[in-house]
């Protein structure tokens, strides 16, 4: 089992319908001593995906040809790290910046 798997989906589904509610993002997070960014993480899957978007992703393989079109979304569009997940639908910030150093350090 992966490192962050400590909220299962129907906690994550909770506070989600919480904010959906009117809750903030912030009174939720410390509420239940939680980052904020994690909580905004899992409206925005939520809001693109529904539950789907909740449920972990085990063992998820992306080809070099999916990383490199990725990045170059990334670079071309403008987005943010933030908004360029949520299209391509990548669970972690870290694994996007991570492709955008190798891309920057090696080349595309």
């Amino acid at each position: 089992m992966g490192k962050n798997r400590k909220h299962g989906a129907a906690f994550r589904l909770m506070l989600v319908k919480a904010f959906l509610k009117g809750n903030s993002v912030n009174g939720l997070a410390t509420k239940f001593a939680i980052t904020d960014s994690l909580l905004r993480k899992w409206i925005d899957h939520y809001q693109k995906s529904g539950i789907q978007g909740l449920l972990p992703q085990y063992g998820r393989s992306y080809s070099e040809d999916f990383k490199r079109n990725v990045v170059r979304t990334y670079y071309n569009d403008g987005l943010s790290l933030r908004d360029c997940c949520l299209q391509y639908q990548i669970r972690s910030l870290a694994t996007l910046s991570r492709w955008v150093r190798q891309y920057e350090q090696f080349g595309g």
